[in-house]
């Protein structure tokens, strides 16, 4: 099930549930649970969600406990205009239809049969195997933002979330000297290029541990069914050089 259409039902079901006083919320994975904690630990003010598709980590958050502000940035219309209905009912969680890059104005886009594949980057043949739904429909130009201009305004501690499908690095160029003011950091990384010139996991690892950032949390991602290889993560980094209670 597409997640645009997971979040759709899932409303559908809330709402005939409202009247009742009980609301749907998915069950706590590990890394669900690892999350919940290190955001309460570093007592995170503000979460810039990148690559937000149509708000499903948003509503994770919510349905974790988080009450702070949530900046979530997507380019693609479609998702976006999900996401916005979304933000708009919520008073702490604002969204921009944007892509977020160390290149400013606009860029091309690929888009994706399953959205959520979508990418400033070429999809490489090793991904198309692996999720035939995921191919390129069409293109589309994005505008873009900085991290370091989304980063600036934010008081207290941030934690920056990044899925962006091979795009990461160039995200977090983005940011300039503004990576050290990031407390938490949660990245979609691969460990095979699905993407042409994609930085790959141990590349990324190698920079953010170079930045002061540690690695505190890992979970399975993307995964070839057919060769049983796992091609992505989700990883959370921790900056050493901010104090948490």
């Amino acid at each position: 099930m597409k997640p645009s259409l997971s979040i759709w039902l899932g409303g559908r079901v809330n709402r005939a549930l409202k009247f009742a006083g009980v609301r749907l919320v998915r069950a706590d994975s590990p890394a669900d649970r690892r999350r919940r904690r290190l955001i309460e630990r570093h007592r995170i003010a503000a979460v810039v969600d990148i690559g937000a598709n149509a708000g499903q980590y948003g509503l994770r958050l919510r349905d974790q406990g988080f009450v702070g502000e949530i900046l979530s940035y997507e380019p693609l219309p479609a998702p976006f205009e999900q996401l916005h209905r979304l933000a708009t009912r919520d008073g702490h969680w604002k969204a921009e239809n944007k892509a977020v890059s160390n290149e400013g104005g606009s860029l091309v886009m690929n888009v994706a049969g399953n959205s959520v594949s979508s990418s400033l980057l070429v999809m490489e043949t090793r991904h198309l195997s692996s999720a035939p739904d995921s191919a390129t429909v069409s293109t589309i130009r994005v505008e873009t933002i900085s991290l370091q201009k989304i980063l600036n305004p934010l008081a207290g501690p941030v934690m920056v979330k990044v899925d962006t499908q091979g795009y990461e690095y160039p995200v977090l160029l983005s940011a300039g000297e503004l990576l050290k003011s990031i407390a938490l950091l949660e990245l979609e990384l691969s460990l095979v290029e699905l993407y042409k010139g994609q930085a790959l996991f141990r590349e990324l690892d190698a920079f953010l541990l170079s930045k002061g950032f540690s690695l505190v949390s890992v979970e399975d991602g993307f995964f070839d069914e057919e060769r049983g290889e796992l091609l992505q993560i989700d990883a959370i980094y921790r900056n050493d050089s901010i104090d948490s209670p």
